[in-house]
């Protein structure tokens, strides 16, 4: 969200995420964004995948790759496919209320206008409050369409079911 007026650059994007964990440590997901601007902007479909192809429980070490496709739906003529990749490692401290810090980098596919930042870092924390409730933050490095810190709440419900929200505070 950008709470100028629209013909001010004011936009608010809106969708929901939905993951699934799969056998040998891999996740599949799909994203639906929507974005009321004051021009056309795209109805957007980002199926993902991650791949979890190291982890020392003991140690609380873990290491990740993955990708994200982004798929418009509408206004096809003027946006374009284009994806995400990344690897990541993460360290989980000990502790009923143990923090874990993320670290890794991205790298951008496909076209992009001139002057977008093409590859850089990505960093997270996570910090449980309750055994349900935990606050996280993570950034994307970078002057692109990923580049923002997002702080926001995680509640898990079950072992199978959370709800994450957060609002997004762009790089630029």
């Amino acid at each position: 969200t950008h709470f100028a007026s629209y013909k001010d650059g004011g936009y608010q994007t809106y969708g929901p995420r939905v993951v699934g964990g799969l056998p040998k440590n891999t996740e599949i997901g799909v994203n639906v964004f929507y974005t009321k601007s004051s021009g056309p902007e795209p109805l957007e479909l980002q199926p993902n995948f991650k791949w979890k192809f190291f982890e020392h429980e003991a140690r609380g070490l873990a290491a990740a790759a993955g990708f994200l496709i982004r798929i418009p739906l509408t206004e096809r003529r003027d946006a374009k496919t284009t994806g995400l990749f990344y690897v990541v490692g993460s360290k989980n401290f000990s502790g009923n209320y143990g923090p874990r810090f993320t670290f890794g980098g991205y790298g951008l596919a496909g076209p992009f206008e001139e002057g977008t930042t093409r590859s850089g870092v990505i960093a997270a924390y996570e910090q449980p409050v309750t055994k349900k409730v935990l606050f996280i933050t993570d950034w994307f490095s970078g002057n692109n369409d990923f580049g923002y810190v997002t702080p926001g709440v995680g509640i898990n419900f079950s072992s199978k079911t959370s709800l994450y929200t957060g609002y997004s505070i762009g790089n630029e």
